[in-house]
């Protein structure tokens, strides 16, 4: 059984019925505060998805990308730090494995010159 939840906003000025979208008052003109205004600006910003951000983190920016997970309101400050943690390991366990790729094409360039 799916019950729908009707949310009803009313103005505080006027007690006009207001839409989810509305950042001022149809009737009154008021400005309307708080979070209808602030979410629907979130709506509009990449970095305020969780799963934007992480897969900025980890597929494009690693390390450099700290600054949008720390720019986000989408995690809590626990998680911000659980996730730089995360991120600062995963960077420097990517620099080491590109370090030893290195170190293994150098020793085969040297076998083959020295054939």
């Amino acid at each position: 059984m799916c019950e729908s939840i009707v949310l009803s906003l009313i103005c505080s000025q006027c007690s006009a019925s207001l839409k989810p979208t509305d950042e001022h008052c149809p009737q009154c003109g008021i400005a309307i505060p708080g979070p209808l205004s602030v979410q629907a600006e979130r709506a509009d910003t990449w970095w305020q998805q969780r799963s934007n951000v992480l897969a900025v983190l980890f597929l494009v920016l690693a390390v450099f990308g700290l600054f949008w997970l720390w720019k986000s309101d989408a995690f809590s400050t626990k998680a911000k730090w659980m996730w730089t943690v995360v991120v600062i390991v995963y960077t420097a366990l990517l620099l080491w494995l590109t370090w030893l790729a290195i170190l293994y094409l150098a020793t085969q360039i040297e076998t083959l010159q020295a054939i």
